[in-house]
């Protein structure tokens, strides 16, 4: 996604609540009072960089028929890495001591069940849909399938349904041992094993930044999101976009890699999270 040119900061419509209305016959009166369905949330820009730099001499052996490897390339690349490493940590910050006046709102400011967090601008405690799903606690149980599919059905309705679910390494473990079993159904490629690892409609994966203590919750957890949801804008013009400088006292030159980017989301009711199991 893309976010608004010449913004400040980046708006999203919310819907809050349902619209006055329903089935009628003949000349039933209307409601003559008005609701108010749609709000607004608004993200600050939020920028990120790296400054690779390389001196002359260096740059000059690996230039020309001389060249071993494109060095300069090699650490543009290097530096790209490192600015998504910056943002997914930003993205799995503990909320309470995240600095959000620099960095992206934490993902767990989304998913909190409480009125604590307001992200966006909207006091969640004025606005009930938007407060993350209630929390599946597992009680420092084992993982189970009913704990997931509790916490998919809280962050569904309808056609609305959850497109990714997060683990930490050991919880992504615990999952896969529970639903090994379905290897035995062969693929369409005809051959035994996972063809893509999906739970209902949506996909599974782990990552390494995920908190496994702190935060707005209490131990291991899962996130159920959707994606269609809650992602990164990226600033046109600024997603990933590479400036030269060179340095007037010294021989070499640096450039600076930058991102500027917002995590966003316009339906927190979307969202849920697995607690506190084993």
């Amino acid at each position: 996604h893309e976010g608004d040119k010449a913004k400040k900061i980046h708006t999203l419509p919310v819907i809050i609540g349902e619209s006055n209305g329903g089935y009628y016959t003949g000349l039933n009166n209307f409601a003559a009072a008005d609701t108010e369905e749609v709000s607004s949330a608004a993200y600050n820009w939020r920028s990120c960089r790296k400054t690779p730099a390389i001196d002359g001499l260096t740059d000059w052996m690996n230039t020309g028929v001389a060249q071993i490897v494109p060095l300069w390339a090699s650490k543009l690349k290097i530096a790209g890495m490192a600015i998504n490493e910056a943002v997914t940590a930003a993205m799995y910050d503990d909320p309470t001591t995240a600095d959000t006046s620099t960095s992206i709102i934490p993902l767990e400011q989304f998913l909190d069940d409480s009125a604590t967090y307001s992200p966006g601008g909207i006091n969640s405690a004025d606005v009930s849909r938007w407060i993350g799903q209630t929390t599946v606690a597992g009680g420092a149980a084992t993982l189970t399938l009913a704990m997931v599919e509790t916490a998919y059905l809280n962050a569904s309705e309808g056609s609305v349904q959850p497109t990714d679910i997060v683990f930490a390494k050991a919880g992504y473990g615990t999952f896969f041992g529970l639903i090994v079993a379905n290897q035995r159904y062969m693929g369409t490629d005809k051959r035994v094993g996972f063809e893509n690892f999906m739970f209902n409609k949506a996909a599974v994966h782990f990552d390494s930044h995920i908190l496994t203590t702190g935060g707005a919750f209490t131990s291991a957890r899962a996130y159920i999101l959707n994606l269609d949801h809650l992602y990164l804008v990226m600033g046109e013009g600024a997603d990933f976009v590479i400036e030269e400088k060179n340095p007037v006292t010294a021989d070499g030159y640096a450039a600076q890699v930058k991102l500027y980017h917002a995590l966003v989301c316009d339906a927190r009711w979307t969202l849920a999270t697995i607690d506190n199991f084993t």
